[in-house]
């Protein structure tokens, strides 16, 4: 590849490395006006826009840092991931301060009529927009390449080429030697090599790289999609929802958006935790671990309504906890069984799809609640969780010492003695 073609490859690469997440912060933007224009422009841009900006720049940075630090892949991507997850840490009480700075109490539906309050709405999607353009900024100040893509795009020939390697032992190579005299002589190596001596075979090397059409014929792929499913529809449920349930029976707003700060903390500090795990035992196990607690606690979440703010509290910060799912395991796993070559466009489609089929589910909800109540619609989430769980069981068992074996065989070079 000339250098022409090179740098254009790179220009190409950071535009979209920088256009995938600008369109998400351009359509939180554009909700400043979809908003006052109906339900339906504003789930087409802060619905449909957002999400396809946000889970077509999702795995990149996971990407990098499996790159930087292959052999550290589910914790890597834990602690990567685990600043996106500490967004509503900031940002909750950003927009309580900014939306409702008096603290006063919605109406007995659950929901504000105030118009001061609605009014200062669409202005806090500019706010959001902008306050996530700078982080986004920043990061793009201080990310560099890995290592490994800075030897690809290098335009040094290698220094070392594994396939012109021959070992040769028959080379004529003199020495000196002293007899018992002390008068110097010398000896020909190749008069003293053992013809028959084994010698080293280089092997060459294999990596382990599942194409996006050869991942389509497995059924891996399609259990991590259900998986991702199952969890996304979940945590779609209880960011949109967590708050309206807690006001039907907690008349305090600034204390509503404690809850979203501390739960957001809960969910940071459990991605690293939950990637450090996975790195540690494995993805299914681990996947088990959280599925098993979110039914629980889905199933149970109504019962905080008479357990006042303490125990509503708890719920909601444990049950942020089992959010790592489709964020960490996944992606980890998918590098482990499909390769690292082309994870970013595997996992891609993975949270695509459960992006996508998210979309209608806060519509879905709002038209459901009335009839099924709060109860009802808990349970219909915890048997999410609960299909998440079998089709776990179903996925082949992938553990540290399987993939190190994979590893040993496919993603390294290794030598052979006859």
């Amino acid at each position: 590849m000339s250098k022409d073609i090179k740098v254009l490859v790179k220009i190409v690469k950071y535009i979209l490395f920088i256009s995938w997440p600008g369109a998400s912060r351009w359509a939180i933007a554009s909700t400043y006006w979809s908003i006052k224009a109906g339900l339906s422009a504003t789930i087409f841009t802060f619905g449909a826009l957002h999400i396809f900006g946000l889970v077509s720049a999702y795995g990149q940075p996971m990407v990098i840092a499996m790159e930087w630090f292959p052999e550290k892949k589910s914790t890597v991507i834990g602690i990567v991931t685990s600043g996106y997850a500490a967004t509503p840490l900031l940002m909750n009480y950003v927009q309580t301060f900014f939306v409702n700075p008096n603290n006063l109490a919605p109406a007995s539906d659950g929901y504000f009529d105030d118009p001061d309050i609605l009014d200062t709405v669409p202005s806090v999607f500019l706010l959001m927009a902008g306050v996530h353009g700078c982080f986004l900024f920043v990061g793009l100040l201080l990310y560099s390449e890995p290592k490994s893509r800075e030897v690809e795009n290098s335009d040094e020939p290698d220094a070392l080429d594994l396939k012109t390697i021959k070992p040769n032992c028959e080379e004529s190579l003199i020495v000196p030697n002293l007899d018992q005299k002390g008068v110097e002589n010398t000896v020909d190596i190749k008069e003293v090599t053992n013809e028959n001596t084994p010698k080293p075979e280089l092997v060459e090397s294999k990596e382990l790289s599942v194409t996006p059409q050869e991942a389509l014929k497995t059924k891996q792929f399609y259990l991590l999609v259900v998986t991702a499913v199952c969890s996304f529809h979940s945590i779609t449920f209880m960011k949109t929802f967590y708050k309206v349930f807690g006001q039907s029976f907690i008349r305090d707003d600034t204390f509503l958006a404690t809850v979203g700060s501390v739960s957001s903390a809960f969910h940071a500090l459990s991605r690293g935790l939950v990637g450090l795990i996975q790195q540690k035992t494995s993805y299914k196990s681990t996947v088990l671990t959280l599925f098993g607690m979110s039914t629980v606690l889905l199933f149970t979440l109504v019962s905080t309504s008479t357990g006042g703010k303490a125990m509503f509290l708890i719920w909601v910060c444990v049950l942020y906890v089992t959010f790592p799912v489709c964020f960490v395991c996944i992606p980890a796993v998918s590098a482990e069984v499909f390769g690292m070559k082309y994870t970013i466009v595997i996992y891609g489609m993975i949270i695509f799809i459960a992006g996508v089929s998210s979309i209608v589910w806060p519509v879905i909800f709002t038209e459901s609640i009335p009839i099924l109540g709060w109860f009802g619609m808990f349970c219909i989430m915890a048997v999410f969780s609960s299909i998440g769980i079998l089709v776990t069981i179903l996925f082949p068992e992938t553990n540290q010492a399987q993939y190190g074996a994979e590893k040993r065989n496919y993603g390294s070079t290794t030598f052979k003695e006859y």
